[in-house]
Parts: C-alpha cells; sequence; structure tokens
C-alpha cells in the first residue's frame, strides 16, 4: 500500500465511494503533488488482483 500512481488503471471509472476511487478491489486517495493529481493507494481488499496494467504514449 502507498504507491503512488500518476493515473488511475486502464479500465477503472469514475467511481468516487467516500473521497476515494474505487478500482477492481482497490481503492485509490487522489492527493495533490507539485499541481498534478496522483492517486496513492488507500487499501486493498483481500483477494484484490493487484497487478498494473498500464498505456504509454510516445
Amino acid at each position: 500500500m502507498g504507491a503512488t500512481m500518476y493515473a488511475l488503471p486502464v479500465g477503472c471509472g469514475r467511481m468516487m465511494r467516500g473521497g476515494l476511487y474505487y478500482c477492481s478491489g482497490i481503492y485509490y486517495r487522489p492527493v495533490m503533488q507539485g499541481g498534478t493529481t496522483v492517486y496513492i493507494v488507500n487499501s486493498i481488499d483481500p483477494g484484490a488482483s493487484t497487478s498494473i496494467e498500464y498505456e504509454e504514449y510516445y
């Protein structure tokens, strides 16, 4: 927990629960860092997949 990401994982909706974004069993807390919104893993449901898929743009 506590990993910082610059975007939510691919395919995650923008559903918020109690101020946190919820995606496939993982709760992300949005925070401002140097003028940019980043997402910090807040908690993980038991059995949730922690593999993260992302896209790179060239």
